[in-house]
């Protein structure tokens, strides 16, 4: 899996960017801005987690699906070389659409029928490109945009409490999620939906700043890119995301259109249009979940060693919620328990293998925080009146997600990945309980 060359190309990339890491954050530090002293720490600790996930990816599990999207992304560019044309119009095709006239293009293919499997080989086939073809170079550059996202989010948070005049609690902590570094920094599918869920946060918290409204069109394009692109790998992530931002922030949407305020009409008539909307994103919401589920549970029973299964029998830990019912009200009904899973798992009964030890680890931090939290603030941690915009986003986000992701991953080693989308959100509304305004 990892070449000399690919070790030494991938060491220079290490170099260079903590070089250039270190020279930008004296500079940004020499002008006063302070949150830079974590810059580069947090970039250091994201591209040893990504050089550590390639050394277990390559020695210890001896490929797996960070791999079988690698080869792909190689594949793509072996085509690019040979057929560039057919290839580039691949890349506006699902998997299932592609004419039969380029399929030789893709022949490399075989029996692939899932299109976000397709879609994260042509992700991957940007940062192997870049890479010359290497496994660990193309990871190493994967985690410095993973990084790049996650210190801009960083910002963004922090930006929009100064803004708002309130206090709070430093953030610097979700520069330094240990699941975050390790399993979101190296080609998966869910590093890719980390990036562009951070990408749709962070434009969307900054469109309520006017001084942050920079080039709107560009943010526009990347906005949509983000979109569908997540609509590609996990659409559920999406529906979750968009619905938790549209409660949190509906106070804030409202003041965006001043005529609201002095028309009680057209407010009459936006709340219909924005009940309307938001059950839409619910419906269709629901209904890519229990298409996940569904992929879930033929994963989960299938005699292939497909990725679910790939985990358990390389030391991963199943567990079961023992649900049946996979309607509103059977998932609602195990809601408390898929949470405790997600945020709070694995047990240590369910620990067999060193990779659900440090979940495990961490997980039990958590779990700590949690409990310190409700014995000083009780009731108050469900308390929406007292928080922040981001506050009151972090805590649907994090319930929902929790929920869903619990309830549909049937294995710790799947779930310890899937969850690293919620983990900075989780810290900050279980930190950020009460922040008092300073006005």
């Amino acid at each position: 899996m990892i070449t000399l060359f690919d070790g030494l190309l991938g060491s220079f990339y290490f170099l260079i960017i903590m070089v250039i890491g270190w020279m930008y954050s004296k500079q940004k530090i020499g002008e006063g801005k302070l949150n830079y002293k974590y810059y580069l720490p947090s970039l250091f600790i994201h591209l040893f987690g990504v050089t550590f996930f390639c050394l277990v990816y390559g020695f210890y599990y001896g490929g797996g699906d960070s791999y079988y999207y690698f080869r792909g992304g190689v594949s793509f560019i072996d085509s690019l070389f040979n057929y560039p044309f057919e290839t580039i119009q691949i890349y506006f095709y699902k998997v299932e659409n592609i004419p039969d006239d380029l399929r030789y293009v893709v022949s490399w293919v075989g029996t692939l029928r899932d299109n976000d499997t397709f879609f994260t080989m042509k992700l991957a086939s940007i940062f192997c490109f870049l890479g010359f073809g290497g496994f660990l170079s193309a990871c190493i550059l994967l985690s410095y945009l993973s990084f790049y996202l996650n210190w801009k989010l960083f910002t963004t948070i922090n930006l929009a409490f100064f803004v708002d005049k309130v206090q709070s609690p430093k953030l610097y902590y979700i520069l330094f999620v240990p699941s975050l570094f390790f399993w979101g920094t190296g080609i998966l599918k869910d590093t890719f939906v980390f990036i562009f869920t951070s990408c749709i946060i962070i434009i969307f918290i900054r469109s309520f700043n006017l001084k942050e409204l920079k080039k709107p069109f560009f943010k526009l394009v990347f906005l949509l890119i983000s979109i569908y692109s997540i609509l590609n790998l996990k659409s559920y992530v999406l529906f979750t995301l968009l619905t938790s931002l549209f409660i949190a922030y509906y106070g804030k949407i409202v003041t965006l259109f001043s005529v609201l305020e002095s028309n009680r009409f057209l407010k009459y008539l936006f709340n219909i249009f924005f009940f309307i909307l938001l059950v839409i994103i619910l419906v269709f919401g629901f209904q890519s979940f229990q298409i996940e589920i569904q992929q879930a549970q033929k994963a989960a029973i299938s005699t292939l060693q497909g990725f679910h299964d790939w985990h358990t029998k390389l030391g991963g830990s199943s567990y079961s919620l023992g649900i049946t019912d996979y309607s509103v009200t059977g998932i609602l009904s195990q809601s408390p328990l898929a949470f405790l899973v997600t945020y709070f798992g694995p047990f240590p009964w369910q620990i067999n293998s060193p990779i659900m030890l440090l979940t495990a680890v961490e997980s039990y931090f958590y779990f700590y925080l949690f409990i310190l939290t409700i014995k000083k603030r009780g009731i108050q941690l469900f308390n929406i009146l007292v928080m922040h915009d981001i506050v009151f986003f972090s805590m649907i986000f994090t319930l929902i997600f929790g929920v869903l992701v619990g309830i549909t991953s049937y294995n710790y080693g799947a779930l310890a990945r899937f969850k690293i989308q919620a983990l900075p959100y989780f810290l900050i509304w279980v930190t950020s309980i009460k922040i008092i305004n300073s006005k």
